[in-house]
């Protein structure tokens, strides 16, 4: 019989594990885009149709409840209302769905009265 001997059998030599790189999910975020042109004059034009401020904040709800909108567009919708209380409504509730806060101020340029746009301010301060 031969006998095989390695030299240094005493401290074998070892490799480093192989590994496989995979990929680290990095997170999305998903880009929120306000309406097209066209879709916004559609909607904004139902609640024109509207007689009452009442009325026109009961469709202007509806019909952009999926929608995301821009401070222009919020600030468009608010100036259907005649009353600057129907403004602030519409304007607290589309302010969660507007893509460019940073731009607001449109809308609180809309209002009327010093007291109404202290009001919006102050809840937009309360609300980031």
């Amino acid at each position: 019989l031969i006998s095989k001997v390695l030299i240094g059998a005493n401290n074998p030599i070892t490799t480093a594990p192989t590994v496989t790189p995979t990929a680290t999910p990095t997170p999305t975020t998903p880009v929120l885009v306000a309406m097209n042109t066209n879709d916004f004059n559609d909607k904004l034009n139902t609640v024109k149709n509207e007689s009452f401020d009442d009325s026109k904040l009961e469709k202007a709800k509806f019909v952009f409840d999926q929608e995301y909108l821009n401070s222009a567009q919020v600030a468009s919708v608010c100036k259907q209302f005649s009353f600057d209380n129907r403004k602030v409504d519409f304007a607290k509730w589309a302010y969660k769905r507007t893509v460019d806060k940073k731009n607001y101020y449109k809308v609180v340029d809309v209002l009327t009265f010093d007291t109404d746009k202290k009001e919006l301010q102050n809840w937009i301060k309360k609300n980031p």
